[in-house]
């Protein structure tokens, strides 16, 4: 396991405001974290009432990282905000003929065929990369699938369907989501990976 990073006062401050205005008593510990992260990347308390989890997708995102699993981003805005991993950009490795689709959708097609179930999927900006996504049907399940893919036209409705699959998942409700909130869920496991913790031991269940 790596070695913690030096957490900034600034940063032990924001969380001491998150710990002592946000009600997250009812996540786990683990989802606790994600969720704090999630907030201290946005200021926006409501994630605390949309973020979703399936049963242990924190551990199976913290034992995937363990394993230098590939992390594959939709957007390079995605892969450049996760800070202490390397990450493939979808929209920037591959370049397939998107035909009929969404270049997003194209290309997170191509990058599910290269990389297949051996990866964890982080999807933080366009709806049309989750539905490519879904559209696959892997034969195995991919290790972990951070979905929060933002916008009005049909952003909560992907979301929405990825929760009705057996799929391991980290996804929030509605249209608000984006590359930020994408990166700071998957920095939270690495940061969980690396021992760190921003809440007390009995925030959560």
């Amino acid at each position: 396991m790596d070695s913690p990073r030096t957490i900034s006062s600034i940063e032990q401050k924001s969380f001491e405001i998150i710990r002592s205005t946000v009600d997250l008593s009812h996540f786990t510990t683990l989802e606790a974290e994600v969720v704090a992260r999630v907030i201290h990347a946005t200021a926006d308390p409501t994630y605390a009432s949309t973020m979703r989890f399936t049963p242990n997708a924190v551990e199976a995102g913290i034992a995937a990282v363990s394993m230098d699993t590939p992390i594959v981003t939709d957007v390079t805005m995605v892969a450049s905000g996760i800070t202490t991993r390397p990450a493939v950009s979808a929209i920037a490795t591959f370049h397939p003929t998107s035909g009929s689709h969404t270049r997003s959708y194209a290309t997170m097609m191509a990058a599910v065929r290269h990389y297949g179930p051996h990866a964890i999927y982080v999807i933080g900006c366009s709806p049309t990369s989750l539905e490519a996504l879904l559209d696959a049907e892997l034969p195995e399940s991919p290790h972990l699938v951070i979905a929060t893919p933002v916008g009005y036209v049909g952003a909560a409705e992907i979301k929405a369907r990825l929760r009705t699959v057996e799929l391991c998942s980290i996804s929030n409700e509605g249209a608000l989501g984006g590359s930020a909130v994408a990166a700071a869920i998957t920095n939270a496991l690495l940061y969980l990976h690396r021992g760190e913790r921003h809440l007390h031991c009995d925030q959560g269940a």
